[in-house]
């Protein structure tokens, strides 16, 4: 369930974007460290978290909440774009190794490339927080 560090960059850029998160059972967060980068955590109730890496349970405390980003599934960052009312133009796979995605919202096009659809569609998200459309 770890996630690589561009995906936690890119999440973290999301974050101080606006995209935040619901502190919901299931929902998988983050938490930077200035020093050890950061911590996955995944909601087990409001007030509890478990750590991806250690296992351990600890309490979400109210004044912590602001501390932590979502690390959006591929599905979900596509259901965001979805509601920000793009719709999805092409996607292709080139040569099996990166994906290339056109979205459209009006007379708007975005166009994005990455090597993983989540990668992907979180770049494509940020794409359309970055600049009002």
């Amino acid at each position: 369930m770890y996630v690589k560090r561009d995906i936690l960059d890119l999440c973290q850029r999301l974050s101080d974007l606006g995209l935040r998160p619901q502190f919901i059972q299931g929902t998988h967060l983050a938490r930077g460290y200035a020093d050890l980068g950061c911590e996955e955590f995944i909601v087990l109730s409001e007030n509890k978290l478990c750590s991806l890496f250690t296992g351990a349970m600890s309490e979400l405390l109210e004044q912590h909440r602001r501390f932590f980003f979502w690390i959006p599934s591929a599905d979900q960052a596509l259901n965001l774009l979805v509601e920000h009312g793009f719709q999805i133009v092409s996607l292709d796979y080139q040569n099996q190794r990166w994906w290339k995605l056109a979205l459209k919202k009006g007379d708007k096009l975005i166009e994005v490339a990455g090597d993983t659809l989540h990668l992907l569609f979180l770049k494509a998200l940020a794409e359309v927080l970055s600049k009002p459309h």
